[in-house]
């Protein structure tokens, strides 16, 4: 095959992204269901050691992780004078979980060659996500009306319906083969739309 087919990895490494992109989105927001999506992060940052100690992958590092880091080490450093620092501790640790777990996450889509298949994940989940808060009556409902859904935040859950939105539409736009993938994506940018507005979020 070709040098591009070869860089493309096996199901495994896409099956532990798609537990940690679903675990994430449906659980690591609820109380008690944390530590599913940390399980997740464990297992997919294993499958990166294991490519890139056994394998001898290279790490693909871009200036803009190199930004982030520097933003993050003057972020620890003026945390040190906030008047709240128990609040800003636990800050730091959760930035200090979900940046390593981005950057594995880049590189595995990196050396997959090919990222239609997270994007894909992140729609599957945003719909499962919708799915439930629809049918989870007032579990996933505001005292001011408005959806927080899975993500505990209807701000942070409006994101996740507007990146939905915006990757259905592109599959829509870009597909030229099938009629039921364009209606099937056409669909759900509605669905995902309907519930931005339901979240009541200028943000979404």
């Amino acid at each position: 095959g070709s040098r591009h087919d070869q860089k493309r990895l096996g199901i495994a490494y896409k099956l532990a992204l798609l537990l940690y992109v679903f675990t994430v989105v449906l659980f690591s927001y609820r109380e008690g269901l944390t530590v599913f999506a940390k399980m997740a992060g464990l297992i997919l940052a294993g499958f990166f050691l294991l490519r890139t100690v056994m394998q001898g992958e290279r790490i693909f590092l871009p200036i803009e992780y190199k930004l982030l880091f520097a933003w993050f080490v003057v972020g620890v450093i003026s945390s040190s004078l906030a008047k709240d620092p128990a609040a800003t501790v636990a800050r730091l640790l959760t930035l200090a979980q979900v940046f390593p777990l981005a950057f594995i996450t880049s590189n595995i889509l990196v050396w997959n060659g090919d990222s239609r298949f997270y994007w894909l994940t992140i729609v599957a989940a945003a719909l499962l996500s919708g799915v439930i808060t629809v049918t989870g009556g007032n579990e996933f409902v505001g005292l001011d009306g408005r959806l927080f859904g899975t993500l505990g935040n209807a701000n942070a859950f409006a994101s996740l319906l507007a990146a939905g939105v915006a990757i259905c539409l592109a599959v829509a736009v870009m597909e030229r083969r099938s009629v039921l993938i364009r209606a099937m994506a056409v669909l759900s940018a509605a669905f995902f739309l309907y519930l931005v507005g339901r979240t009541g979020s200028r943000m979404g």
